[in-house]
């Protein structure tokens, strides 16, 4: 009978999930932006949201697998769109924020 080795299955799982974070990260920036695009056109507050549950998965994934900086700048941004009436939202802030993000990546990924 097979032996069971939880450790390995879990830190397999958690390299896998972080390879994918890393493949996935420069994506899932280009899709914001290009939702920020379409936010400073029309205001639509589902593009906003769309944009918050990419940065609520990243926030939560980005720190469990070893990406802190980029956890705490997507949940500020998270927070921050959230909050921010669709109206109101400063596309350029919210560039300006998620180019801290994408920095905030390099610096994790760099160690």
């Amino acid at each position: 009978m097979a032996e069971d080795h939880p450790t390995e299955d879990v830190d397999a799982a958690l390299v896998s999930a972080r390879l994918r974070f890393e493949h996935e990260f420069a994506a899932d920036c280009d899709r914001m932006s290009a939702l920020l695009d379409h936010v400073a056109r029309t205001h639509d507050r589902d593009a906003i949201n769309a944009v918050a549950q990419i940065l609520h998965r990243m926030g939560g994934l980005g720190g469990t697998i070893g990406f802190p900086r980029v956890s705490a700048h997507a949940r500020e941004l998270e927070d921050w769109m959230r909050d921010t009436p669709s109206e109101a939202l400063d596309t350029d802030e919210a560039r300006t924020r998620l180019g801290a993000l994408q920095r905030a990546f390099a610096e994790d990924h760099a160690g």
